[in-house]
């Protein structure tokens, strides 16, 4: 079971578990060149 935060009603955030990794991972590929706007890590994310 993972550590939850509920924040409100309608949003709780979750803490990242093994689940996660694939999901994640193709959601920072799609979006690279939008968070590298603002972030230095996605560049060293490779394919």
């Amino acid at each position: 079971m993972t550590e939850t935060i509920k924040v409100s009603e309608s949003l709780e955030l979750h803490a990242v578990a093994e689940n996660h990794v694939t999901p994640l991972y193709q959601l920072i590929c799609k979006n690279k060149t939008w968070l590298q706007q603002s972030l230095n890590w996605p560049q060293f994310c490779s394919n």
